[in-house]
C-alpha cells in the first residue's frame, strides 16, 4: 500500500510539474516587424497586392474594427455611426 502512495506521488510530480518546472517561454513577438498579408476583398478574383503594416499597426487595424463592429451592434439600428 505504501508502494502505491509511493509511486502515484512520483508520477503526480512527473505529471503535474510540482517540483516547480518552469514552461518554457517565447519571447514576445517584435512590434515593429514588418508583416505582409493579401487581404482578398469578397467578389474579386484579382489578387490585390500585399498589405504590410509592422505588428504594432496591425494590432491597431484589429482594435479599430472590432471597435466598430461592438458600436454596430450596440447600436442595434445596423448604423456603426455614432449619433
Amino acid at each position: 500500500m505504501l508502494l502505491h502512495s509511493v509511486i502515484g506521488t512520483f508520477l503526480l510530480v512527473l505529471s503535474g510539474g510540482i517540483l516547480g518546472a518552469s514552461e518554457p517561454t517565447t519571447p514576445a513577438p517584435d512590434p515593429n516587424k514588418k508583416i505582409c498579408r493579401r487581404l482578398i476583398p469578397t467578389g474579386s478574383r484579382i489578387p490585390p497586392p500585399a498589405e504590410c503594416h509592422t505588428k504594432a499597426q496591425w494590432d491597431l487595424l484589429a482594435a479599430a474594427a472590432r471597435e466598430s463592429s461592438e458600436r454596430f451592434v450596440r447600436n442595434g439600428n445596423g448604423s456603426a455611426v455614432v449619433q
